[in-house]
């Protein structure tokens, strides 16, 4: 039963029955392919990737020996996925769509069904053995429908679930594997939220979540909780103006949080926000607007003190993009358009790996059933000005068309430039060179000019244009 990813699509088709857009397909990066899923070999990852060992691990939600999904691995160095675990019945645990967390050498997940009541379970698996264990199985009195990864804390994994509970509005759990002891340590009662989607994410001993639904307008919360001394706080309420409906969690950077909400903001379509714990202020970064992504669903990922992301929907194809945002700066970049046949409507947060990033799509690749992607940020020359200027020095004078420009806003670790007139290249300079003069131009005649960034693999990036005069 895939309880929550359906509750997320009737959410989406309410709110975001968008059609084909005019918006611009950037290229802020280097995209990558890496795998097509099929359907034996599972589909619809929606889950973000766990690095072990040098190879990423992760589920799909579907597909597999018995359609119930799978726990899959990928090796990067070789390209080489394997299944490593079908979901087979009920007892097995089905549909998972939540990422691994990796603890004492074994990676631990949950399925939103299955188990001895279909209200999900949680799992172990061991790479070194390729051995799978179901380790709880979930009740709805108790919690039922998990679909956010586990936070570790102290030895002990922190969940929560969609559902379930004393007021069915889910719950806050606790789970000790080395006894097998599971504990609600909250539940959810609708006005203080309720359906949590996300993981919990720990602070100075404190855990902050947001839940998809509850609060005073039924829109969501931020919410505190204490394991020491169980005390469950709200801290945010969202209010639609603000964004709506969160079904990412927080990222913690220099002890403020980000994150995104799929809906609400000035157009409906989602906003990135900040809330600071030490003050409780919130505040809105960003309003998605469609032609540069809108929907976030997945978390945000730190590089560098750049955020960077994914939406559901919107771009160039309104299949979602690749996106960057600069709190420092409140720069925000559509760096990479999905276009259905490269995959389509990611929902999994981006995990780092050596400078690049790797991903899942819920959908689009060779069978429409969703890729395993990877993405390096790789931008163009930032600010790129230029002028028509006379050179009066010696016995004869002459135009020359005088370019400068910066080095590109994040992301990209240049060691040089290509300068183009009209298409042909005419320069290749250092990294510590940004400016060019064109001698011997002819005044006033349009030149178009491109400047490109070069990475040290020898790749180019897209270019930075301009005329002149």
């Amino acid at each position: 039963m895939r309880f929550v990813r359906r509750v997320v699509m009737v959410l989406l088709s309410l709110f975001c029955c968008l059609g084909l857009n005019t918006g611009y397909a950037s290229n802020g990066g280097i995209y990558t392919d890496l795998f097509n899923f099929g359907g034996a070999n599972g589909s619809q990852s929606g889950a973000a990737l766990t690095l072990s060992g040098g190879v990423f691990y992760g589920t799909a939600e579907s597909g597999g020996t018995s359609n119930l999904g799978v726990i899959f691995s990928f090796d990067p160095s070789s390209s080489t996925y394997t299944v490593v675990h079908n979901f087979t019945s009920g007892l097995d645990g089905a549909t998972p769509v939540a990422e691994l967390t990796l603890s004492g050498g074994l990676l631990y997940g949950t399925t939103q069904s299955g188990g001895l009541g279909t209200d999900g379970i949680i799992f172990s698996f061991d790479p070194s053995s390729s051995t799978y264990a179901v380790v709880h199985t979930f009740s709805l009195a108790q919690g039922a429908f998990p679909a956010a990864a586990l936070t570790l804390n102290g030895g002990l994994l922190y969940g929560t679930t969609f559902g379930g509970g004393t007021l069915a509005q889910g719950v806050i759990y606790s789970f000790n594997p080395s006894g097998f002891i599971y504990t609600v340590v909250h539940n959810f009662d609708g006005t203080n939220g309720s359906s949590p989607q996300s993981a919990v994410t720990l602070s100075d001993g404190i855990f902050y979540g947001t839940t998809l639904l509850g609060g005073a307008f039924n829109k969501g919360v931020i919410y505190s909780f204490d394991p020491s001394s169980s005390t469950y706080t709200v801290v945010h309420t969202f209010d639609g103006t603000n964004g709506a409906f969160p079904q990412a969690g927080l990222t913690l950077s220099s002890g403020v949080f980000y994150g995104a909400t799929s809906f609400g903001g000035t157009s409906n379509l989602g906003v990135i926000y900040s809330f600071d714990p030490s003050n409780s202020t919130y505040t809105v970064l960003y309003n998605f607007d469609n032609p540069n992504g809108s929907a976030p669903i997945g978390n945000l990922t730190l590089s560098d003190g750049v955020l960077y992301g994914t939406t559901f929907f919107g771009g160039a194809f309104s299949k979602g993009v690749i996106y960057a945002f600069d709190p420092s700066s409140s720069t925000y970049l559509d760096l990479y358009d999905f276009d259905g046949t490269n995959g389509s409507t990611p929902v999994s947060a981006l995990t780092l790996n050596g400078g690049v990033f790797y991903g899942t799509t819920l959908n689009g690749g060779t069978s429409n059933l969703g890729v395993i992607f990877s993405f390096v940020p790789f931008l163009s020359p930032s600010n790129l000005t230029g002028s028509q200027k006379k050179n009066n020095s010696g016995a004869r004078y002459e135009w020359f068309n005088d370019l400068k420009w910066q080095t590109p806003l994040f992301g990209t670790e240049v060691v040089g430039y290509n300068v183009y007139r009209n298409g042909e290249k005419i320069a290749t300079l250092p990294a510590s060179t940004m400016h060019y003069r064109d001698h011997n131009r002819k005044k006033g005649v349009q030149t178009l000019y491109s400047v490109t960034s070069l990475n040290v693999q020898g790749n180019e990036s897209s270019g930075a244009n301009i005329t002149i005069p």
